[in-house]
């Protein structure tokens, strides 16, 4: 994916799995939105953040993209309702995320 995104391989993004809830209390913190959702992604690149934000880049060189945080069980919901596997419903969020965490 990081090829066809035209991003450099020394790259990477953070994926947490979590609850119902805690993607509920970051989804009303961040997107004033009082419900569980099944992926938030929080982009890092300083080209997509807010004018006059800085970053400290890591002293490996390495760039970090942002997070992705998904929750388990909407994964499973989700999943059932597609009727294929969690492992795809979470490649599928985290291939998703991705490409926001780019800006697409």
């Amino acid at each position: 994916m990081l090829t066809t995104a035209d991003v450099d391989s020394n790259a990477e993004f953070s994926l947490v799995l979590t609850d119902q809830e805690k993607i509920r209390e970051l989804n009303l913190k961040y997107l004033d939105e009082d419900r569980p959702t099944d992926v938030l992604s929080f982009q890092m690149l300083p080209e997509q953040s807010e004018p006059n934000t800085t970053f400290v880049v890591a002293p490996d060189g390495i760039r970090h993209l942002g997070e992705v945080i998904i929750s388990y069980r909407q994964a499973v919901i989700q999943a059932r309702e597609h009727k294929h596997t969690v492992r795809k419903e979470i490649a599928t969020l985290s291939s998703t995320a991705f490409w926001h965490l780019l800006g697409s």
